[in-house]
């Protein structure tokens, strides 16, 4: 085996504009060291730039893919490639986390699970949940996403000193104006934020916000961390909460 996924299905009961919002929050994040962002031909703007629906990091042995269902089929639809109406349908407000794992990391998972590799794929394998949890506590930390003001507000009424306030909101400030916790976008220092981001996760918020425009767009003003999700910690906004559906992938 060279290639597996292992996917965690996530759905947005609201609809297609509640999964949009949350894809715009998760965009954000900031790239762990050693991971690339998957980018994509752009005929508009002629050049490469970060996928439309999807947010990939990829490193030599594996790959995060966090993507909306529903835009990938309506390719596949206006190609040909999808005649059944029902599926479409089924994949509105249907937002994905898919880990693929190359052959170095399936064997270092077989060595430490002691699995065979038919186990690989029948869920004995724990180490997929652990490495996407990992991940995305490095890409977010572990609080929610709220509005802009209702995030700076906790931090004003935190217990932390007015030192420690003032860097959080300077943050919180600089990753409002660039739209994310990647230093190249931000241009913070990574140790500032990584000294502060502590503080955001003991108050369980995120320094990515909502803004009110965004929030009035689909109706949510509180969006859980996808950590909580994929831990099984909330069922607030998304539903069927423990889906793992792990599959071979072509051994090309």
């Amino acid at each position: 085996m060279n290639a597996c996924k292992c996917q965690i299905q996530a759905f947005c009961p609201n609809d297609q504009k509640t999964a949009e919002v949350y894809l715009y929050l998760l965009k954000q994040a900031k790239i762990p060291h050693r991971f690339n962002i998957e980018k994509r031909y752009n005929q508009k703007q002629k050049r490469n730039t970060p996928e439309a629906f999807a947010i990939t990091i990829s490193c030599k042995s594996y790959e995060l893919s966090i993507y909306l269902k529903y835009p990938q089929l309506q390719i596949k639809h206006a190609q040909g490639y999808l005649d059944d109406q029902q599926e479409l349908n089924n994949a509105l407000g249907q937002l994905r986390i898919e880990l693929r794992e190359r052959r170095p990391k399936l064997l270092s998972d077989k060595k430490k699970c002691h699995c065979t590799e038919s186990e690989l794929l029948d869920g004995s394998n724990i180490r997929p949940r652990e490495t996407i949890c990992k991940l995305l506590k490095r890409m977010y930390g572990t609080g929610d996403f709220l509005l802009y003001n209702d995030t700076h507000e906790q931090i004003a009424n935190s217990r932390y000193s007015k030192r420690v306030k003032r860097k959080m909101l300077n943050v919180l400030c600089a990753i409002k104006k660039r739209h994310g916790l990647d230093s190249q976008k931000n241009n913070l220092d990574p140790d500032m934020l990584s000294a502060v981001m502590p503080y955001f996760n003991e108050l369980d918020i995120s320094p990515i916000t909502l803004s009110e425009k965004k929030a009035k767009y689909c109706s949510e003003e509180v969006f859980p961390n996808p950590l909580k999700y994929v831990q099984g910690e909330t069922i607030d906004l998304l539903m069927d909460t423990d889906v793992l559906q792990v599959d071979q992938l072509d051994n090309n």
